[in-house]
């Protein structure tokens, strides 16, 4: 009974591993792109906090070049832009990181990060159709896996699990109300 409910608990944790995702997807090198409009989108950490957050990114991820941002303040937002534009794996990897930095404390914040960007195949879209569409890169409400975004273009609504490595549809947007007009 234990074990079963071992192995239970253990498949349902890690789930997203066994997304089938197509496979006849060819990856291409990156070729950075300097009229990129990748823009992160941050709410909660100051611009100090944000650009520390950022640096301990480049450092975890060892990126060797570094990676060139330029942050300014929109509203209550800040905006962070890529000039000489950045991997859309590590794009989506700095979204999820944004919100769940190591070392920095989020309690009595309402701390929330999206991306915009135009798709390009570059990353590892479910159908071709999407290429060259606006799409919001965000972590959805009540996030408790902290392994995943989703992606809404087009009005359709997708889990990128970093796990399962694929776009999964799904009907549940989970947009905070904040990031909402990011999609229009």
């Amino acid at each position: 009974m234990v074990i079963a409910a071992l192995i239970i608990f253990l498949s349902y944790q890690n789930r997203r591993l066994f997304y089938r995702c197509p496979s006849d997807h060819i990856v291409q090198p990156f070729v950075a792109n300097p009229q990129n409009d990748k823009i992160l989108v941050v709410y909660g950490w100051s611009e100090d906090e944000l650009r520390k957050i950022i640096e301990e990114f480049i450092s975890l991820y060892e990126l060797p070049t570094g990676v060139k941002y330029l942050v300014r303040r929109e509203g209550e937002a800040l905006q962070v832009a890529f000039p000489e534009d950045i991997e859309p794996g590590l794009f989506a990897f700095l979204i999820n990181y944004a919100r769940y930095p190591k070392g920095f404390d989020p309690k009595g914040r309402a701390i929330l990060s999206a991306g915009t960007v135009t798709l390009s195949s570059d990353f590892g879209l479910p159908s071709s159709n999407l290429v060259g569409r606006k799409a919001v890169f965000y972590v959805p409400t009540n996030d408790r896996e902290h392994d995943l975004l989703y992606v809404r273009v087009s009005g359709q609504t997708y889990e990128n699990s970093f796990a399962g490595k694929c776009w999964r549809p799904i009907t549940d947007p989970r947009m905070p109300p904040a990031i909402a007009p990011l999609d229009q």
